[in-house]
């Protein structure tokens, strides 16, 4: 149906738009966080940047998240990947630690992304200690993303 070089640059290309997202996410993050824009306070963003963030890192997570899937229809790349493949790292049959770092990447970010939905009942410090586990995420996969 699709061929494997499609199936392997579609997953390419979902895990550097989630990527590119969380960069966006990230910043827009870290400028909510910042006195200095705290007291700038744009206009046009007033009660509207923790919303967009919001939008864009979990958009960014679900991207994250679909990424692997379009590998599984590639079995001459992925060389009979199974689903635990996916989820246990350090058992992959190929690239071993590569796909190992997107799946302890993948474990934060579901940590992280349930924390974040659910704020409402957590401290706000150990939600902030959590969320900052993003930071770690975004390292290893942009070397997997090259």
């Amino acid at each position: 149906m699709f061929t494997e070089d499609f199936l392997l640059q579609t997953a390419r290309f979902i895990g550097i738009a989630g990527l590119i997202l969380f960069i966006v996410s990230g910043v827009g993050g870290a400028l909510m966080a910042s006195r200095t824009v705290q007291i700038i306070n744009v206009r046009w963003l007033r009660g509207k940047m923790f919303k967009y963030h919001r939008i864009v890192s979990l958009t960014g997570a679900a991207l994250f998240l679909l990424h692997p899937i379009p590998m599984f229809f590639a079995p001459m790349t992925t060389g009979g990947m199974t689903i635990y493949h996916a989820l246990i790292p350090f058992i992959a049959p190929k690239q071993a630690v590569t796909i190992s770092l997107g799946i302890i990447s993948f474990w934060i970010l579901l940590i992280v992304s349930i924390t974040s939905i659910l704020i409402k009942y957590m401290r706000r410090d150990w939600w902030r200690a959590i969320h900052y586990g993003t930071y770690i995420v975004i390292f290893p996969d942009s070397f997997t993303a090259c």
